[in-house]
């Protein structure tokens, strides 16, 4: 498949400021032009189904351009790729491709003075087939000139040529896009959900983890209890042991809890119980100072006399 892009030249209709013109008659055309140099003659059907064709890349195009992704067609003066005359709503059949356009300033000056005559299109064109396949993949898809190549008869005339790749893309080649986005998404959703299953293990796993912990804490803290209340009953059995006063328990039970060994310091300073009353505190022992001298042997005679009395 050969596909070319070419300026054709239209004496079919005279320009006006109307919102649309023609942009190709309906049959079948041949287009003189020049292919590598040499003459050429291609032959080129215009029909409802090229107006489609040309539609559907014009709105294409309109939409990419409006997104900031290409620049926007247009309609220029003389194929010089310039200023704009007009911009390109839409195609239709009507007895004919016509093109809904937007006159520029510029275009309505062109018209209304009388600059500019005819109106010149430009298309890609299957030269195998005769069929008209879209629009140039950018610039201008046509221009306003003065010189049609044929005045009376609803032919078509290049007036010059240029090799373009096509931007249309066929059933085929959407579906394949369509089939390839589809495995893509879910290989994305599979590992998402590998992900999720993941994220979910972990999240598990530590919840056990937490509970376990909360779980030995708990314990810890009976224990605790435990030990502290044996330590109690222990502290208290030597309280009662030491038969102190009932009012001053509480007081001494305080000092040993406190105390790092359980308050042996503190209940040494009680005595044992005597019998029928109550422990008194021990009682510091004191010495008598030692005698020496004239006072000792003044004690030693005064132990003898007393002895010798009894």
């Amino acid at each position: 498949m050969s596909k070319e892009a070419f300026i054709i030249k239209c004496a079919q209709e005279r320009i006006s400021e109307k919102k649309s013109l023609e942009y190709a008659p309906p049959g079948t055309h041949t287009i003189h032009a020049k292919k590598d140099g040499s003459a050429a003659v291609v032959t080129v059907t215009v029909d409802e189904a090229a107006a489609q064709e040309l539609d559907d890349d014009l709105q294409s195009w309109l939409k990419a351009a409006e997104a900031g992704d290409v620049s926007r067609p247009y309609i220029d003066f003389d194929h010089e790729g310039k200023g704009a005359a007009a911009i390109p709503n839409r195609f239709y059949w009507d007895d004919g491709i016509r093109l809904e356009v937007e006159w520029t300033s510029s275009g309505i000056d062109a018209v209304q003075g009388k600059n500019y005559s005819y109106f010149s299109p430009e298309v890609m064109i299957d030269t195998e087939t005769g069929k008209i396949t879209g629009l140039p993949i950018h610039g201008a898809i046509g221009s306003l000139v003065n010189t049609p190549a044929f005045q009376n008869i609803k032919q078509l005339a290049a007036a010059s040529t240029k090799t373009e790749p096509s931007t249309k893309m066929t059933i085929e080649e959407i579906q394949a896009k369509h089939d390839a986005l589809e495995v893509k998404l879910a290989e994305a959703k599979e590992a998402n959900a590998t992900l999720q299953a993941s994220y979910d293990e972990v999240l598990a796993e530590r919840d056990a983890k937490v509970t376990e912990l909360e779980a030995s804490v708990a314990e810890v803290t009976t224990l605790s209890a435990k030990l502290e209340t044996v330590r109690e009953e222990k502290i208290n059995a030597k309280i009662e042991a030491k038969n102190i006063k009932e009012e001053n328990r509480p007081a001494v039970l305080a000092a040993c809890l406190s105390a790092a060994d359980d308050g042996e310091a503190v209940l040494a300073a009680f005595e044992a119980p005597a019998p029928g009353g109550h422990p008194p505190l021990k009682k510091e022992v004191v010495k008598a100072p030692e005698l020496v001298g004239l006072a000792r042997l003044t004690a030693a005679i005064s132990e003898n006399l007393k002895a010798k009395a009894l």
